[in-house]
């Protein structure tokens, strides 16, 4: 089950997320897609503007 820190104040977004992840979603998926998206952030933040004209240009 996904929660946040006792004192951490969460927009109404992410406890929305929260409530449905912990829903609709077993504790492993829930890691699963966490430790995913940390992986996507910090892949994303690490590219240059070149990465993003390749990526721009790739057919759909």
């Amino acid at each position: 089950m996904i929660t946040n820190a006792p004192d951490t104040p969460v927009s109404p977004l992410r406890q929305r997320m929260i409530e449905d992840m912990n829903l609709r979603f077993a504790r492993k998926t829930q890691c699963d897609y966490v430790n995913h998206v940390a992986l996507c952030h910090l892949s994303c933040t690490s590219l240059g503007y070149r990465d993003s004209e390749r990526f721009a240009s790739l057919p759909d």
